[in-house]
């Protein structure tokens, strides 16, 4: 098993069989936050001992990885954004399709698809790390369990 550490090399924050998706994770980490992880090997027996681990095993999300014990909480948070983008997205082309624009008119929609294609490809590459991923989770949580008292 392959697995990425904490800057400092201390501390294991993902984990996974294929060292190609430990190598993305990193990159991904790299590309977003200017970090560069260190990667080390994890024996198995090591995950028996400590069952937190199971919550670092990468998943696939969007176009990158993330720990699958906050997959969940990524989903929750941002895919209504990617989503929202995509509507709207789909509005203008649409209205492309149905209105009838002078040429200056259809450039600048053309121009708003582009622009909400590349925010919508950085919402599916972007990687969090990890302590910011505790902290929303825990949010989250809380939030959940909160708003159950006033219903």
């Amino acid at each position: 098993m392959y697995c990425a550490l904490s800057t400092d090399g201390k501390k294991v924050i993902a984990i996974h069989d294929d060292i190609d998706v430990v190598e993305k994770y990193i990159d991904n980490i790299e590309k977003n936050h200017n970090i560069r992880l260190p990667m080390g090997k994890i024996k198995k027996k090591q995950l028996k001992k400590h069952p937190e681990y199971n919550d670092l095993y990468l998943v696939r999300y969007n176009e990158t990885y993330v720990q699958a014990g906050y997959s969940e909480t990524l989903s929750i948070t941002s895919d209504t954004y990617i989503h929202d983008y995509r509507y709207a997205k789909d509005i203008l082309l649409r209205s492309l399709e149905v209105e009838d624009m002078d040429e200056n008119e259809r450039k600048a929609v053309k121009k708003s698809i582009m622009v909400l294609d590349r925010i919508v490809k950085s919402y599916e590459e972007y990687v969090p790390e990890l302590s910011t991923l505790q902290s929303t989770k825990m949010d989250l949580e809380a939030y959940i369990e909160n708003r159950g008292m006033y219903y």
